[in-house]
């Protein structure tokens, strides 16, 4: 516990302790004069004069140089510079589980430091007996210490650094709650260091904590960031006599309030720089930046859609890259019983823009075999169910790689599918459950970082829980099922399954007006086509990944390949698929991937883009106590973590000076006593 003082200055006065040592090296006695009548009989000596050189009487010397000390000392404020530590009630040891938010957002300046300093001073709180244990979360946990001592886990907290992904709280608490359940110490507890983004906060049965843990948190987000993003790049194909032309359109956003601002935004291909344009953008709101046509070379070519630096750097830069364009063939089976509109909405949305052109056949159940499946990579059942050969033609084709997009309706009932299809379907559809007596249903949660659903991660990209879904069908899922969206009920709603080397997603509704008025909203578009160019494993050309994802390198090459090497940005490469073993490459941070056969030239196979999350850099923030209720049970209220103590409020909780004035007064009574019974040096 070291000494610090809040006024050092007054330390200065410690040179007055030189005045009394002065005194008693230069003092000289005093000769006592004698009358005598007559000094004819006394003999004149001569005196010899010395100079005193030591000291004379030492124990009042040092009870003088102390009091004066003390002086300086109390008038200078002391305090021990020690955290404050809060014991809880009981006794034994105590497990400590820091959780540190590590995601794209804590790089605001300030955000970081408050956040390790926050962790610092609970670890200051440990005793001898007490663990402690690191987890830092982004978009999934890491532990970096578990069970180990404060010096240890502070260590942890020390190397720490902020990365690339987005929150997520669920994740973390989970593994929190793992460590504490584990944990044999009969005091546990949980601290969240956050800036507590609301787009992070998932309520999951899996976070809650076990009995008897408590969950205090930190929130050091503060004030929301100056931030300007880039959230998003369209590429618009043009075709001319000269060749194939694609035109990058960025979108700006501003998520934070204020004024205005005109930003210089830039584009550089292939590591060159192209363009600047001036762009506007209004608080809350977003603009659209053209840039010049690029010409489209042979082989893949990448971009960079880049802002000045601001207080949140990750999200300055927008990464994408693309490739001489190959139009995506779609037969689109309509079941019996649809009039013309199910056609017209769904090839009206799937003909707006060409990244890549989608081109739409039709054909009926009926119609389907080997001949009508041969030049397209996807196939929509909309309510239509493929009873017989037909059905087995198409289960063996998904089965190949081929996508499928099942949409149920009124005929897609459980008995009117071919076995050999059914056995495909990511769940087997039920009865009709009709909610237009309530005003339909919508979509609570679905996955904004699936690659299905990515281009409704940004903010203000749409809100696919708006639609209303008056009737859908119930659906039983298989056991290795993905729900990527569900209802307000919890039902599944967007399930996806894979299927050999094929892909299956299922749509509980239609993708027409009669069960739901999804056609009618600005999010249909952009859903259809996205679910497409995802089903058909159509690797896009506008960027659709982002960092923390994983892909399988095999789905997004042409290449068939046993081994494959994924090169990052950073120069890092990943072996997948070594030993024949099937593997996933995770993109760990943002810029442009390479991925190729392992053995082929280090300029083959295709480039990807990866990019922080949008979502992140929205500032709405979820109230801490929120994720406390949630992750606790009513015997085990949360607490809010303290602020810091500052010197200040230490020194005068302390108030050592008082105790440092009352020594001195002491040692002048000391003094006073001393120096009258020795009165020759009292004078």
């Amino acid at each position: 516990m070291p000494l610090g003082f809040l006024a050092p200055f007054f330390l200065a006065g410690l040179a007055l302790i030189a005045v009394p040592v002065l005194v008693h090296l230069t003092r000289r006695d005093r000769a006592t004069p004698t009358a005598f009548p007559s000094l004819m009989f006394v003999r004149r000596l001569p005196q010899p004069t010395t100079k005193r050189r030591r000291l004379r009487d030492p124990l009042l010397l040092l009870l003088r140089v102390l009091a004066l000390a003390l002086l300086a000392f109390a008038f200078a404020r002391p305090l021990l510079d020690r955290a404050r530590r809060g014991v809880l009630p009981g006794a034994g040891g105590r497990e400590l589980v820091v959780l540190l938010d590590r995601s794209y957002s804590m790089g605001t300046p300030g955000r970081w430091d408050r956040a390790q300093d926050a962790a610092r001073r609970a670890l200051a709180t440990l005793g001898p007996a007490d663990r402690a244990s690191v987890v830092l979360f982004d978009a999934g946990p890491a532990v970096a210490a578990e069970h180990v001592g404060a010096a240890a886990a502070r260590a942890a907290v020390d190397s720490a650094h902020v990365g690339n992904g987005p929150t997520r709280y669920a994740p973390a608490l989970a593994r929190a709650a793992q460590i504490l359940a584990a944990s044999p110490l009969p005091r546990r507890e949980a601290l969240l260091v956050s800036d507590f983004q609301r787009a992070g906060w998932h309520a999951s049965a899996a976070a809650r904590l076990p009995d008897g843990a408590r969950l205090t948190w930190a929130d050091v987000g503060g004030a929301a960031p100056s931030d300007v993003a880039v959230a998003g790049v369209d590429l618009r194909r043009e075709t001319t006599p000269e060749g194939e032309r694609v035109r990058p359109v960025a979108r700006v956003v501003l998520p934070n309030g204020g004024a205005p601002r005109t930003v210089p935004v830039s584009l550089a291909v292939n590591g060159r720089p192209t363009q600047t344009i001036a762009a506007r953008v209004a608080p809350g709101g977003a603009a659209s930046v053209t840039f010049d046509p690029i010409p489209v070379p042979p082989g893949w070519s990448s971009g960079t859609v880049m802002l000045p630096t601001d207080s949140l750097p990750a999200d300055d830069r927008f990464h994408f890259t693309f490739a001489r364009g190959q139009t995506l063939r779609v037969l689109l089976v309509r079941g019996e019983g649809h009039d013309g509109d199910a056609e017209l909405y769904l090839r009206r949305a799937l003909g707006v823009g060409d990244t890549p052109p989608i081109g739409v056949d039709v054909a009926s159940p009926s119609a389907l075999g080997a001949g009508t499946l041969a030049g397209h990579a996807l196939v929509i059942l909309h309510d239509a169910p493929v009873r017989g050969a037909g059905g087995r033609v198409l289960a063996d084709w998904v089965r190949r790689g081929g996508g499928l997009l099942v949409a149920l309706g009124e005929t897609s009932a459980p008995e009117a599918w071919e076995p050999a299809l059914a056995e495909l379907l990511p769940g087997r559809p039920g009865a009709v459950v009709d909610r237009s007596d309530v005003g339909g249903a919508h979509l609570a949660s679905y996955e904004r970082t699936h690659p299905a659903l990515a281009a409704f991660a940004a903010p203000h990209s749409g809100d696919l829980a708006l639609p209303r879904v008056l009737r859908r069908r119930a659906l039983t899922l298989a056991s290795d099922a993905q729900v990527l969206a569900r209802f307000e009920d919890g039902a599944p709603a967007l399930v996806e399954r894979p299927a050999g080397k094929g892909r299956v997603l299922l749509w509980a509704s239609t993708l027409d007006n009669w069960w739901t008025d999804l056609p009618l909203d600005p999010v249909y578009v952009p859903l259809v086509r996205q679910l497409a160019t995802h089903t058909a494993r159509v690797l896009p050309a506008a960027p659709a990944y982002l960092v923390g994802q994983t892909i399988d390198p095999s789905s997004v090459s042409d290449d068939a390949a046993p081994e494959w090497v994924v090169e990052s940005p950073s120069g890092r490469r990943q072996h997948v698929g070594a030993d024949g073993i099937p593997g996933l490459a995770t993109l760990a941070e943002p810029g442009v991937y390479r991925v190729r056969p392992n053995g082929s030239r280090n300029d083959a196979g295709v480039l990807l883009a990866a990019n922080v999350d949008p979502a992140e850099a929205d500032p709405t923030r979820v109230p801490p106590a929120e994720i406390a209720a949630a992750v606790g049970d009513g015997s085990n209220a949360p607490v809010a973590a303290a602020p810091a103590e500052t010197r200040a409020e230490r020194e005068a909780r302390q108030s050592l000076w008082r105790y440092l004035l009352i020594a001195m007064l002491a040692l002048l009574v000391a003094e006073t006593v001393v120096a009258s019974r020795r009165p020759r040096l009292a004078r």
